[in-house]
């Protein structure tokens, strides 16, 4: 980028855009991944952050295919029991997400779209965290505010990719084949 200067570095000239956030980034900010154009940022811990939109399409992948099998089941049920099988079909949700967890070591939506999760660091996330801390913690937490859902979401688009949930976790969401994980 001809003219142009570092953002983080303004008194440095920009060397190249980064290809994900689109910043002007310096010398001082040349990663190991910068050879694909990425500043320090967004290269993180060595790995490529997944794309908003792709972790966005992971979720409704996820929490579609789930809410539509189970709303399937509540439609089936008669009036008078409904609110009992609301219920049950709610804790069914959550077993559902849980045991794609365990199973695929990654969500169906995630495992579809070569996204993953990790730790901060780069090292496996741990199932416990993963349940407790990504899953169940939000549910609970949407429950008592309606509006945990809506921040968590926004949290997306702050300069780490990261939501409130992965901040709680610990964890980020990976490109598996930008960061070499394929």
């Amino acid at each position: 980028p001809q003219g142009a200067m570092c953002t983080k570095h303004p008194s440095n000239r920009a060397i190249f855009i980064c290809a994900r956030c689109g910043t002007f980034a310096c010398t001082s900010c040349n990663s190991h991944k910068a050879e694909l154009g990425y500043c320090q940022a967004c290269a993180g811990t060595g790995f490529v952050m997944a794309e908003r939109g792709t972790r966005f399409l992971a979720t409704l992948i996820d929490n579609g295919l789930v809410m539509m099998l189970l709303g399937v089941v509540s439609l089936a049920a008669s009036k008078s029991s409904r609110g009992v099988v609301i219920s049950l079909l709610l804790l069914g949700y959550i077993g559902l997400q849980l045991a794609f967890q365990v199973v695929l070591a990654q969500s169906l939506g995630k495992r579809l779209l070569g996204i993953k999760v990790l730790r901060s660091n780069g090292e496996p996330v741990e199932l416990w965290r993963v349940i407790v801390l990504r899953n169940v913690a939000p549910i609970f937490a949407n429950r008592m505010c309606g509006f945990f859902g809506l921040v968590d979401a926004l949290f997306i688009f702050g300069e780490d990719y990261r939501t409130v949930h992965d901040r709680m976790a610990d964890t980020i969401v990976v490109d598996i084949k930008m960061s070499g994980l394929s």
